[in-house]
């Protein structure tokens, strides 16, 4: 990961899973509590990824007001608008961003693209706490629930029964 002053770059190596979203999500957070607005994730050496971090892609794309625009401003309410672009997506990954709807809300580039080198800072394995882990799948499956569609079907039962656990 790397930060410059408007903008928040990801490099996905491996598979993005629930494991390892929690971490994600926080930082991705902070980002955007810290004015970040245009969020680069980089496919290019990701394996694959579940509902889970599709979910965390979600909740960034919509912040503000759940619109993903082309460019940092404003809509016409004034609340801040949030660009979120996946850059060297395979097939595969296009087949499951479309499979929830997500890819109506990024901009998805398939198209190889070489980035300029970055320092790069490694997110740390986000496992240690069971409590936080859930609470970001939930997070996560709260967004795509609110695509709606088949989405609800789709993760509406385990979200009640992750939510459940919670409780417990």
């Amino acid at each position: 990961m790397a930060a410059s002053q408007d903008s928040f770059y990801v490099k996905v190596v491996g598979l993005a899973t629930m494991t390892n979203s929690a971490g994600l999500q926080e930082v991705l957070e902070g980002a955007c509590r810290g004015g970040i607005r245009r969020f680069i994730f980089d496919l290019e050496e990701c394996s694959g990824f579940d509902s889970t971090f599709m979910g965390i892609l979600l909740g960034v794309a919509l912040q503000g007001d759940g619109k993903n625009g082309e460019s940092n401003g404003s809509s016409p309410d004034g609340k801040v608008l949030t660009s979120v672009m996946l850059v060297n997506a395979t097939a595969a990954h296009s087949k499951l961003l479309a499979g929830v709807g997500i890819d109506r809300l990024v901009h998805l580039r398939r198209e190889p693209l070489k980035l300029p080198p970055v320092d790069l800072k490694r997110l740390e394995d986000g496992t240690a706490d069971p409590q936080r882990r859930i609470r970001s799948i939930v997070y996560a499956h709260e967004n795509l629930v609110r695509l709606g569609g088949p989405n609800i079907e789709k993760f509406g039962a385990m979200l009640e029964a992750l939510k459940r656990e919670l409780e417990d």
